[in-house]
């Protein structure tokens, strides 16, 4: 889609597993055809299938949709043979230099949370953009909840989405445009 239509005009968007099942095809696009979207939005990502991370045990009594049992099994399963830490399963544990740039929306009250603030970190480390949105006291998928904070949070999303992409502002300023020497 990106060959044919051009990365401007792609976007990936993924919700909780979506999360991930969208973050690791961009890291698989960057590293195996050079190729990104326009954007990549993450809605209450899971990216790191493991969940081990230590803040989950305070922040788990607080979602009332996910949990680390459930999850540690669902993680399991989707990992098949693979190691759930690999990349291509927790591509928070991928490289994330060259990626394009990242919207993600999450709720303090949900437990991939954490998830969300370990991207932040490295993405800005790696120097992608990244327009990270924590809601306080918000659940998992908050977002697409017909709740005032989830159309707030939907709203961001969609202009995230119709920003000059990370491709058009690459582009060299045309021989005719001003302040072009």
């Amino acid at each position: 889609m990106i060959e044919e239509a051009g990365p401007d005009h792609v976007i990936l968007m993924g919700d909780s597993a979506g999360g991930g099942l969208a973050l690791a095809p961009a890291q698989y696009l960057r590293d195996h055809h050079g190729l990104q979207p326009a954007r990549t939005v993450l809605i209450s990502p899971w990216l790191d299938v493991t969940t081990n991370h230590p803040d989950q045990v305070a922040i788990e009594p607080l979602d009332p949709m996910l949990a680390r049992p459930g999850l540690a099994e669902a993680g399991r399963l989707y990992a098949g043979g693979l190691d759930p830490a690999d990349p291509l399963v927790s591509p928070l544990n991928g490289t994330m230099k060259g990626l394009a740039p990242l919207t993600v929306p999450c709720g303090t009250h949900d437990i991939l949370v954490t998830d969300s603030r370990a991207l932040t970190v490295k993405a800005r480390a790696a120097g992608v953009p990244i327009d990270y949105h924590e809601a306080a006291a918000m659940p998992h998928s908050f977002p697409l909840m017909p709740i005032p904070e989830g159309r707030t949070a939907r709203a961001l999303v969609v202009d995230a989405c119709r920003v000059p992409t990370r491709t058009a502002l690459s582009h060299p300023p045309h021989p005719d445009e001003p302040g072009r020497r």
